[in-house]
C-alpha cells in the first residue's frame, strides 16, 4: 500500500469543492426554484463544472495512492502503471508497503474472530489475471503467499496457539487512472460501493468509517463476499475494495443463462450438469427478495445520503438531478445519430435487406424511439418529485442494488473451499449461499420490481421471459411477503405493474447510456434494442400514465 504523503492537500482542494458545490446548491434553492428556464440549464452545468474542477484538481494533486505493483528484475522495464503487465508470463509483484498493508488487513479480520490465531508471515504478493466486470474500474486478482514453515509456529503457553486458514486469492477492485475515468467516477458516483461495504457488510472491514449500521450486527440479508478492507472519496472519485475471491467455487450466472450476445459461453470452474435457466432466475430473484424485504421501506436509509437518489427523493441536489437529465437528452440525441431508425415497411424486409438498409449500424425500432421520446416528455424535476412518494405507505421502495444483472451475481457450482472460512463460517453467517452479489457501485433507494425486470430483459432470451415471468414475478412477490412485506399495501397487482414500468424505465435508460458512450458493439447493440423492444411491446399498454423516469444517471 503506497501511502499518500499529501493528505493535507487533498484536506484543502476537498475543502475548496465542498465550498463551491454548497454555493451552487444554495444559487439553486433561492433563483431556480420550482421552474425551469435557462437558470436551471445553468445550474446543471454549474455541477458539471464542479465535477470537472474536482477531477482535474485531484489528478494534479492526488498520486495514484492505493496498489503498486512492480516486476521482478529479470523482467523488462514494466509499464508505466504496472498493471497492464498482469498477463506477462514473469510475474508482477506488490511493492513492500501493499505487501505489507494486506497482511495488516487479513491480520485484523482474523483476530476480530479469533485473537489467539497465528497468522504466519506474508512472502508475496503475485498479481494474477485482469477479471472481467465493471466499466468503471480495475479488478485485478491477487495471488498471497504466506510462510508456511511450521517451526515459526509459537509454542508459549497457556495458550496453545492454531495457525488460521489463510486465504490464497483476494480481488483487488478500484478506480482507474486518468482524468476521464476520474471524472466518469466522480459523476457516477461510483465510490459508494466501497461505502456500501463499510456500512452493509455483515462484518464491516477495518476502515476508518465509524457509520455501523445496526442491520450489521444481525443475520445479513445480502449474499456478499467477505470484504477485508475499503475506503473511499467521494469527492476525489476514488475507492478501493479488498475482498474474497470467489472464482474457485462460483461462476458468473451469464453463461448459466445461456448464449446471449456476447459470442460462445464457458463455465468456470467447469461442470457436467448446470442448473437450468429458470432455476438461476428464480434463485436470483429469491436471493434479491430476501434484501429487499429485509430494508423494505427502512427509514434508516433516508438517512444515508451517499446512496443514489436519496437526496433527489427528498427534494435536494437539484443541480446534479438537472446535469443527469440534460445528459440523458444528449446522449439520445447521439444514440439517435449513430443508429438507424426503424421505418414503417421495414419489418417486411428480409435479414439480408435489412442489413444493407443498417450499412453495419444498430437499430431504433419505432416502439422504443416513441417511448423514449414520451418518458422524455413527461420527465421534470416536479413530476420526478410527486410520482414517486416516499410519503405514501404504499409506495414501494427499498436498499436497491441498482445494477442488477446476471454478470453481477456469482452462482457457487460447487462445495465452498477452507479458505473462504476467514473470519468465521459461512455458517455462523447464515449458511451456504447459491447466489453472491457483487458489483454495488449504483446501490442506492428505489422500486424493488424495477431490478427484477432489469434482470429479465439483460439475460432472459424473449421467449423464456415471455413464458416464465408472471410466474417469477408471483414468487418474487411471496418472498417478499414471507419477508414481512404487506400484501395489503403492496399486492401482486401492484408488484406486477412496477414491474412492467420498471423495466423500461430502467432499459431505455442504459441502452441510452451505453450507447452513448459508445460502449457496445453493433451486436450487442442490436440484442439488447430487440430485448428492450419487445418488453416495450408487451407491456407499454398497461404501464401507468404518464411514463415518468424514476431515476436518473448522472454520467457525461
Amino acid at each position: 500500500m503506497a501511502v499518500d504523503s499529501r493528505g493535507y492537500v487533498t484536506g484543502v482542494w476537498s475543502l475548496v469543492v465542498w465550498l463551491w458545490t454548497s454555493l451552487v446548491a444554495l444559487w439553486i434553492r433561492f433563483t431556480v426554484g420550482a421552474r425551469y428556464s435557462p437558470r436551471v440549464f445553468l445550474c446543471a452545468e454549474a455541477t458539471y463544472l464542479s465535477c470537472l474542477f474536482s477531477a482535474w484538481l485531484a489528478q494534479r494533486t492526488t498520486p495514484r495512492q492505493y496498489f503498486v505493483f512492480k516486476a521482478t528484475p529479470r523482467t523488462t522495464p514494466a509499464h508505466p502503471e504496472g498493471l497492464q503487465n498482469a498477463e506477462a508470463a514473469d510475474p508482477i509483484l506488490a511493492d513492500d508497503a501493499t505487501r505489507g498493508f494486506i497482511a495488516h488487513v487479513i491480520r485484523s479480520k482474523l483476530h476480530r474472530a479469533d485473537p489467539t490465531t497465528f497468522i504466519p508471515r506474508l512472502l508475496r504478493v503475485e498479481v494474477g489475471r485482469r477479471l472481467r466486470g465493471g466499466f468503471i474500474a480495475d479488478i485485478l486478482q491477487l495471488h498471497l503467499h504466506w510462510n508456511t514453515n511450521t517451526a515459526d509456529v509459537p509454542t508459549e503457553s497457556p495458550l496453545t496457539r492454531k495457525v488460521a486458514t489463510l486465504p490464497s486469492s483476494l480481488v483487488v477492485k478500484m478506480n482507474p487512472t486518468g482524468f476521464r475515468s476520474r471524472l466518469s467516477c466522480i459523476m457516477l458516483g461510483t465510490a459508494r460501493e466501497a461505502g456500501f461495504y463499510n456500512f452493509f457488510a455483515p462484518d464491516a472491514p477495518t476502515t476508518t468509517n465509524t457509520n455501523r449500521n445496526a442491520h450489521a450486527l444481525t443475520k445479513p440479508p445480502l449474499a456478499l463476499p467477505n470484504v477485508y478492507y475499503a475506503s473511499n472519496s467521494s469527492w476525489t472519485g476514488e475507492y478501493l475494495v479488498l475482498m474474497e475471491d470467489l472464482s474457485a467455487f462460483t461462476t458468473s450466472a451469464c453463461p448459466l443463462l445461456g448464449n446471449q450476445c456476447w459470442g460462445p459461453v464457458s463455465i468456470s470452474p467447469p461442470i457436467t450438469t448446470p442448473p437450468s435457466a429458470l432455476t438461476v432466475l428464480h434463485n436470483c430473484f429469491m436471493r434479491m427478495a430476501d434484501g429487499h424485504a429485509y430494508y423494505w421501506r427502512d427509514p434508516q436509509l433516508l438517512k444515508q445520503s451517499w446512496l443514489k437518489n436519496v437526496l433527489w427523493r427528498k427534494g435536494a441536489d437539484r443541480g446534479r438531478w438537472e446535469l443527469a437529465f440534460q445528459r440523458l437528452r444528449v446522449n439520445w440525441g447521439k444514440v439517435q445519430a449513430a443508429a438507424y431508425q426503424q421505418r414503417e415497411g421495414d419489418d417486411k424486409l428480409t435479414a439480408k435487406e435489412l442489413e444493407e438498409v443498417k450499412k453495419n449500424r444498430f437499430m431504433i425500432s419505432i416502439p422504443f424511439r416513441d417511448t423514449m421520446a414520451a418518458h422524455i416528455k413527461a420527465t421534470n424535476w416536479q413530476t420526478y418529485q410527486t410520482n414517486f412518494n416516499l410519503a405514501d405507505p404504499k409506495t414501494p421502495w427499498t436498499l436497491c442494488h441498482g445494477d442488477f444483472h446476471a454478470a453481477n451475481m456469482l452462482y457457487r457450482l460447487c462445495p465452498t473451499p477452507a479458505s473462504a472460512y476467514v473470519g468465521g463460517s459461512r455458517a455462523e453467517k447464515g449458511g451456504e449461499e447459491d447466489v453472491y452479489m457483487v458489483d454495488w457501485s449504483e446501490v442506492g433507494v428505489g422500486c424493488p420490481a424495477t431490478e427484477i425486470a432489469q434482470f429479465m430483459i439483460s439475460n432472459a432470451t424473449i421467449e423464456l421471459r415471455r413464458a416464465h415471468e408472471r410466474d417469477l414475478v408471483a414468487a418474487y412477490h411471496a418472498r417478499l411477503v414471507e419477508g414481512g412485506v404487506s400484501a395489503t399495501e403492496f399486492p401482486l397487482e401492484e408488484c406486477w405493474a412496477r414491474y412492467q414500468a420498471g423495466g423500461i424505465d430502467r432499459w431505455i435508460q442504459m441502452f441510452n447510456l451505453m450507447g452513448g458512450w459508445g460502449l457496445l458493439p453493433v451486436p450487442a447493440a442490436d440484442w439488447f434494442e430487440q430485448q428492450v423492444s419487445a418488453f416495450i411491446v408487451d407491456h407499454r399498454s398497461t404501464c401507468p400514465k404518464p411514463p415518468i423516469f424514476q431515476s436518473v444517471y448522472c454520467a457525461q
